[in-house]
């Protein structure tokens, strides 16, 4: 597969996790904690297109499947993403804003099929962007950018992320919201 250039179509995955959640649920209740959670999912989808699958991953998370998107317009989405919780917070009756930290990638991989195993491989890479987030303040998208020596890699625990990083077989890029 060749390298992939600016204008071509590519997966993304964000894994999303909001910010300060359980707070929400202590101060709150959980009944407004569910309230958060439902308004989020309604706001990512209005910001969604019909063929973006959003998904409760768990607790506070959710994961958005984006099948087709243009390279080019991935960082738009993520502004988007972020934008439509501007006001939530209002609408819920909270004092602060309600954030999100998102790990994402693209696949395929750079050079690379899109297997069972990248798939997986790929959920531990926005794992770990998603805590890069969450260590550098939270609110805001980090994208995990792959290299062809990936598809070799063999230790998939968070240190040999780390290990990996640090061999630049992978970077994690925070973008910009503003």
């Amino acid at each position: 597969q060749s390298q992939v250039n600016e204008s071509d179509e590519i997966c993304a995955l964000f894994l999303i996790d909001l910010d300060n959640f359980k707070r929400i649920n202590d101060e709150f209740g959980h009944d407004k904690g569910d309230s958060v959670l439902s308004y989020v999912a309604d706001a990512i989808e209005s910001v969604s297109r019909e063929q973006d699958c959003l998904l409760r991953w768990g607790g506070e998370e959710f994961l958005l499947i984006v099948p087709t998107i243009n390279k080019q317009s991935f960082t738009a989405l993520s502004k988007r993403l972020h934008q439509a919780l501007t006001s939530l917070h209002e609408k819920l009756g909270l004092p602060l804003p309600i954030t999100m930290s998102m790990g994402a990638i693209w696949l395929p991989w750079l050079h690379s099929q899109t297997d069972f195993h990248q798939w997986e491989h790929s959920m531990l890479l926005i794992d770990l962007a998603l805590y890069r987030v969450k260590d550098t303040g939270r609110n805001g998208t980090a994208l995990v950018h792959t290299t062809p020596q990936l598809s070799d890699w063999l230790n998939w625990s968070k240190e040999g992320l780390e290990k990996a990083e640090k061999q630049g077989i992978i970077t994690i890029e925070r973008l910009k919201l503003k």
